[in-house]
This record gives C-alpha cells, sequence and structure tokens, in this order.
C-alpha cells in the first residue's frame, strides 16, 4: 500500500478560492468543489458504497461524473463510466462484465442490471437539499481527507474494441499521478489556466484532463458539447453577466474530427485565449497540419493509449508527424520488427476479467501494444499502423494505413480508412471509406491518382463514404469491414 493525500483537499487547502470547475457558466472554487464532495462521499457511504467496490455511472453529464470520481478516490471504490450512446443490451453486457456493485444511470435505457443496486443521479441541487434537510449527513465513518490507497484500482475504462471485444483497463491513483506528472513537462498548466474538458469521462483522455488540473491547481471548463468546439472558442474576453462566468479555455485537448469540424466552420484561433492544442486519437492529416501550423498556439501532437493512462510519446507540429519527446514515467522501446513495447509507472494495474486482473506482460515487464513504428537515430518515432490491422492480398502483406497516408494527400479528403474484404481471386482486397471536405471526389480520378503513387495491389477496388461517427474517437474497423462486405453483397 502507498499512500498519498487527495489531490482535491491538497488544492482546496493551497488553492482555496481558485476557480477548479466551471460548468454552462457557474463557477466553482477549489473549497466549494472539495465541499461538494465531503457531502457526495457521505451520501454515498449512506447508501451504502464500500471501498472496493464497483460503481458504474452511464451519463452524458460530466459535472456529476467528475465529483463521483473524485468520492469514489476517497471512498476507495472503482469508478467505471460507460458510454451512454452505446444501446441497452451492450451496455447491460458492459455492466454484466464490470462485476457492477452500483448503477448510477441518467438516461431514459431500460436496463435491468440485475446484480446492481441502482442510486439516482445525484443531482447537485437537489443532493444540498438532502443535506440541508439532514436527510444525509457526512458521516464520519465516512472517508473525508484522510490518505489514501495510491496503488488501489480507481478507474476502470473500457477499451475501444476497434478490433474484437472491449477491455476493461484498470488504473491507480498513482497511475494517474505520474501520467499528469509527465504531461506536465512538455504543456506547462498552472493556477489560473483552464483546460476545457472536450473528451469524453469513459475514455483515457478525458480522465487525464481531470487529474491534469487537479494537480496543477487549473480550472476545468465542462462544454455543453464535445462535437462543436467552436462555442467554446470565442474571441477573447472574460465576461460575466448575471453572476455568471465565461471563462475561456487555454488548454484544449482533441480528436482530429473535432478539429476538421472546427476548421470547417471556419474557425479561428488567433483571437481566443487558447495557448496549447494536445492532438490524438488517430492519424493526422496533412491538411489539417498545414491549417494548423497557421494558427498563433503551441499544437502537441500525441501517442497515447489507454492502457498506459493516456499519453506516452508527444511532441511539436510536424509535418511528418514525428514525436519527439518520451515523456517522463514512460519507457519505449521498440522490437525487432518495429513493435512498440511500453512499460513505467503509468502501466495499466490490468484488465479485469472473470471477477480477477490479468497483467498481460513480457518477461522484462514490457507490454506489447500491437502498433507499429519506425525510431529516428535521435530517438523520435513515426507510427505506421497496427499489427492487427494487416492483411495479405495477392500473397502481398499490405498495412492499410500506408494506403491511407497517401489517401489524405489527395485534395479535398478528411479521413479515410482502409479495410480488408475477402475475394476469391486474391484472397483479400482493400476497400475505401473516405469523408470529405467538397461536394464530392471524383472515383476514377482518385483511383488512378493512386495508382501513380501505389502497387496497383494496394489500390482500393471501391469506395465508400464514411459515415459521420458523431462524438466517436475512433473508427472500428471492424465495423467497416462488415459494412463493406454488405454494400459489396448488394
Amino acid at each position: 500500500m502507498q499512500e498519498m493525500e487527495c489531490p482535491l483537499y491538497r488544492a482546496a487547502r493551497s488553492a482555496a478560492q481558485n476557480t477548479a470547475l466551471v460548468d454552462a457558466g457557474n463557477a466553482y472554487s477549489y473549497a466549494q468543489l472539495d465541499q461538494h464532495v465531503t457531502q457526495l462521499c457521505g451520501w454515498l457511504h449512506k447508501a451504502g458504497v464500500q471501498a472496493g467496490q464497483h460503481l458504474i455511472v452511464v451519463s452524458e453529464d460530466k459535472t456529476p461524473l467528475i465529483r463521483l470520481l473524485l468520492a469514489c478516490l476517497r471512498l476507495g471504490c472503482l469508478f467505471i463510466p460507460l458510454n451512454p450512446r452505446f444501446p441497452a443490451q451492450r451496455l447491460q453486457q458492459l455492466i454484466e462484465q464490470s462485476d457492477a456493485h452500483w448503477l448510477i444511470n441518467d438516461t431514459p435505457l431500460d436496463l435491468s442490471a440485475q446484480q446492481a443496486t441502482r442510486l439516482p443521479m445525484p443531482g447537485w441541487e437537489c443532493l444540498e437539499k438532502q443535506v440541508r434537510q439532514q436527510a444525509v449527513t457526512v458521516n464520519t465513518d465516512a472517508p473525508r481527507h484522510g490518505p489514501i490507497d495510491a496503488n488501489r484500482p480507481l478507474t476502470g475504462v473500457y477499451t475501444s474494441g476497434t478490433t474484437g471485444h472491449p477491455k476493461l483497463v484498470l488504473h491507480s491513483f498513482r497511475n494517474h499521478h505520474f501520467s499528469a506528472l509527465g504531461s506536465r513537462t512538455l504543456i506547462p498548466l498552472a493556477p489560473g489556466d483552464a483546460w476545457a474538458v472536450t473528451l469524453p469521462l469513459y475514455h483515457i483522455g478525458g480522465l487525464a484532463i481531470i487529474f491534469r488540473c487537479l494537480q496543477a491547481r487549473a480550472c476545468l471548463i465542462v462544454p455543453t458539447t464535445d462535437s462543436d468546439l467552436q462555442p467554446l472558442l470565442p474571441p477573447a474576453t472574460a465576461l460575466t453577466t448575471n453572476h455568471k462566468t465565461q471563462l475561456q479555455p487555454s488548454h484544449l485537448s482533441a480528436v482530429t474530427t473535432q478539429i476538421q469540424r472546427l476548421r470547417d466552420q471556419g474557425g479561428d484561433l488567433a483571437h481566443t485565449n487558447l495557448r496549447y492544442l494536445l492532438l490524438g486519437g488517430s492519424a493526422f492529416p496533412p491538411e489539417l497540419l498545414r491549417w494548423l501550423e497557421q494558427q498563433p498556439i503551441t499544437v502537441i501532437i500525441s501517442y497515447g493509449l489507454t492502457e498506459m493512462a493516456s499519453q506516452v510519446v508527444s511532441g511539436p507540429l510536424n509535418a511528418a508527424a514525428r514525436l519527439h519527446h518520451l515523456l517522463p514515467h514512460r519507457e519505449l522501446t521498440l522490437t525487432t520488427d518495429g513493435e512498440v513495447l511500453v512499460r513505467g509507472d503509468t502501466l495499466f494495474l490490468g484488465y479485469y476479467q472473470h471477477g480477477g486482473i490479468t497483467r498481460p506482460l513480457d518477461t522484462a515487464g514490457w507490454f506489447h501494444t500491437r502498433d507499429l513504428g519506425q525510431q529516428d537515430a535521435d530517438g523520435s518515432l513515426r507510427l505506421v499502423g497496427r499489427r492487427d490491422n494487416q492483411f495479405i492480398c495477392g500473397g502481398e502483406n499490405i498495412q492499410p494505413e500506408a494506403i491511407e497516408a497517401v489517401m489524405r494527400e489527395f485534395p479535398g479528403i478528411d479521413e479515410c480508412y482502409v479495410v480488408p474484404v475477402a475475394d476469391s481471386e486474391f484472397g483479400q482486397r482493400p476497400i475505401g471509406f473516405m469523408r470529405h471536405n467538397t461536394a464530392g471526389i471524383n472515383e476514377t480520378q482518385l483511383i488512378d491518382w493512386l495508382r501513380n503513387r501505389l502497387p496497383g495491389y494496394m489500390v482500393p477496388r471501391r469506395f465508400f463514404a464514411l459515415d459521420n461517427t458523431g462524438s466517436a474517437l475512433k473508427v472500428s474497423r471492424r465495423h467497416l469491414t462488415e459494412l463493406a462486405a454488405t454494400r459489396l453483397s448488394r
């Protein structure tokens, strides 16, 4: 057991009046947030929530999610947020797979979750009213400001499951603590700064923002939506009207789809308070990188993974998308065939499966990511794809990311993916999906253009429109493969 101080309690003592959280124009200081979480701990404790139990939350509302996460940290229970946009059947499967003890759900989905006890979403006005009426008291037996076990499982995040079934990845507070420490060596963050929570909290990138801000005594800004960044980035002003504060972000995390949408809406970062943009989640389209190069902000591109509590290697914006800085508290190496291996203080506790935790490491303690990379003499890293995505066409190995990198150079293509479909002659053939920012793309011209740049076996035989993925951070290649087979069979 490694004991550490609760980061919220530490921030409430050292920076009590600093703004900790802004939601819908309402600002809360660190002292207020600490009081709210203390009250929430008493409410959960009175309901019967105990250390070691699993608390599932299915909600779009990030502010109660943040408070529940911090309450779980003090209570010693496992916080597992799920994507509320999943179908009810899939949510039910994940709840059962998680061995949930408690379920908090503010969606209209019909979930039976017989093994889990339901709790109402602790809306803050309701909870404060209960406290005033002494329906809920802060029980002295409920953990408040004592030391926490930094090695105990704190968060459970499901992997995206882009190529298979999602896995529940467990992290401790210690993992998150060192993840935030390493991130701040490259992206300065201090009291008075504000980081917009523009990634979902069922994703490791969203959770990482919380721990960075707590550590730095900075502010969390909760937006009304993840998909549209433009309302977050008006011309730089600080307005106070009707006792509501419009605080603008100095820091932003985003995936390429979010930034592409901002660009297409005519977004301009030149006259905002934004100073740092952390960009990750997928390949970086050259057109988008060129647009970002014109913006007067610091753009950091990054490679990370759920199992390493977010960022691993990051670096300044560059056209080749090379990552120059291995962050502190992480280690990275490549195998002879280019697979990326990682370990360090941010490495996850393991996967939760069948009531136990499994940690698939090799004898030297390395986690094999299945990502493929190339490393320069100066140590910089370039990702070239995933081993899981490789397929064979007519006896030739194809790495679909290599085709995608060429496709993204074609004028108008914003996002693209290549997947294999069964073929009687070649075994498998590549099929392309793409999203473009123009009225349309001539498929014949695109094929001719690709044939001048790629071997014939690498040129996709057909192209389909990439459906809108909404706020999804990753597109499921497995789904695209199934979709391609269905469309070709018509």
